[in-house]
């Protein structure tokens, strides 16, 4: 029995994802925002592992990435984190070089591009929902699986 190319892509895809991610993945009393993709196997989620597994090996081209990639194993951080990939592989994908800065103990920028022979340092700052918010987001993603999973 031969499986379906998307299924195929979105395993090496959950290669790629655990390979990347599970040496950073921090257990806490908060449910990881990943938790929901990894927990049903079905058509959608193979195209999501292809896709976000594209999305850390090409976070891993820009510098300074590991920092913020192993960020995205803890729940807390883990909206922040994607944030700043997303926001910084926009720049590197239109052509225009980025490079994260190294945390300090003091407050940082995130993200330095260069433009022509201009260097800017940038702040990213995510618009994160409310633990209410999540809660919520959770609840009804639970009550959409276990309707699934009944009818």
């Amino acid at each position: 029995m031969s499986t379906s190319p998307n299924k195929e892509a979105g395993l090496k895809g959950l290669k790629t994802i655990r390979r990347t991610l599970e040496p950073h993945w921090v257990i806490s009393s908060i449910r990881h925002p990943l938790w929901n993709n990894f927990w049903v196997a079905y058509e959608r989620n193979y195209l999501w592992f292809f896709q976000f597994a594209k999305i850390l090996e090409e976070a891993t081209r820009i510098p300074g990435s590991e920092q913020v990639i192993a960020r995205l194993g803890i729940p807390e951080e883990y909206a922040n984190a994607f944030s700043e990939l997303d926001f910084a592989l926009r720049f590197d994908l239109s052509g225009i070089p980025c490079r994260f800065v190294p945390r300090a103990s003091t407050p940082t920028p995130d993200l330095m591009i260069e433009h022509g022979n201009k260097k800017t340092l940038i702040e990213i700052t995510s618009l994160n929902s409310s633990e209410q918010d999540r809660i919520e987001l959770e609840t009804m993603n639970w009550l959409l699986y276990q309707q699934s999973r009944y009818h």
